[in-house]
C-alpha cells in the first residue's frame, strides 16, 4: 500500500507542482519506487501493475510520459508496454498527446521515437535481421546508399530488395495508420504537429529518402 500511495504522489506531483526543487526530486522518487517493486514480489505491485497504472493517465499529462520514459529503462517493458497499451492504440495515445499538450509536444514524439525504436530492434533480432540502417555512423549509411543506387541503375536489385525488407510489416503496422489518421485530421494543430514531430523521425528511422547517386 504505501509503494501504491508513492505511485499516486509521484504521477500527481509530476503534474501540479509549483515547486521546480519537488519536481526535481520526483524522479528519484520514481526510480526507487521501481526498485522496491523488483525486489519485492509481491503481484500487486509487479512491473506490469505499474505500466497499467500509468498507461491510464490521460494523454494530455506530462507525468504519463515521464513515468513511461522512466520505466523504458527495464529491459521487458517495451513489449509490456505494447500488450498493454493495446499495439497501435498506444502509438494513437501518444499522437493524441502530441496533438493536443501545450507544451509537451516535443518530448512526447522523442519519447515516441525511443519506444519504436527499441522495438524495431527487439523485433528484428527476433526475425533474425541486422538491419544496416540502424547501424554505422550517418556518413557510412549515406555511403552505403549510394552503393545501393549505383547497384539498382546497372540492374542489380536484390541489395535494394533486401534493405527495404528490414521494415517488418508488424513494426510498420504499430504507428502507419495513426500516423495517417493524425495528417488527416480536421484539426490544423494535429496535423501540423504530427507532421513537423514525428514524419522527420520515422523518417530517420526507416533509413530516409534513397538518394540519388551523384
Amino acid at each position: 500500500e504505501l509503494a501504491e500511495n508513492a505511485l499516486e504522489v509521484a504521477l500527481g506531483t509530476w503534474e501540479n507542482s509549483s515547486s521546480r526543487q519537488v519536481s526535481c526530486a520526483v524522479p528519484g522518487l520514481f526510480d526507487s519506487l521501481l526498485k522496491v517493486i523488483r525486489s519485492s514480489g509481491i503481484e500487486s505491485l509487479s512491473i506490469d501493475a505499474v505500466v497499467t497504472r500509468v498507461l491510464k493517465q490521460p494523454s494530455s499529462r506530462k507525468g504519463r510520459y515521464i513515468a513511461l520514459e522512466a520505466l523504458l529503462k527495464e529491459k521487458s517493458v517495451p513489449g509490456k508496454l505494447l500488450e498493454i497499451g493495446g499495439g497501435s492504440d498506444l502509438i494513437q495515445s501518444f499522437l493524441d498527446g502530441i496533438g493536443d499538450s501545450e507544451s509537451n509536444a516535443r518530448p512526447i514524439a522523442d519519447l515516441m521515437g525511443k519506444l519504436l525504436c527499441v522495438v524495431r530492434e527487439e523485433m528484428n533480432a527476433k526475425a533474425g535481421i541486422v538491419d544496416p540502417n540502424m547501424t554505422g555512423n550517418k556518413q557510412e549509411r549515406r555511403r552505403r546508399e549510394k552503393e545501393l543506387a549505383r547497384e539498382s541503375k546497372q540492374g542489380e536489385n536484390c541489395n535494394v530488395v533486401e534493405v527495404q525488407s528490414q521494415l517488418l510489416p508488424e513494426w510498420v503496422d504499430l504507428w502507419v495508420d495513426p500516423v495517417a489518421n493524425a495528417l488527416l485530421s480536421p484539426v490544423h494543430r494535429r496535423r501540423t504537429r504530427a507532421a513537423a514531430f514525428c514524419l522527420p523521425m520515422l523518417e530517420k528511422m526507416s533509413g530516409g529518402p534513397m538518394r540519388k547517386s551523384e
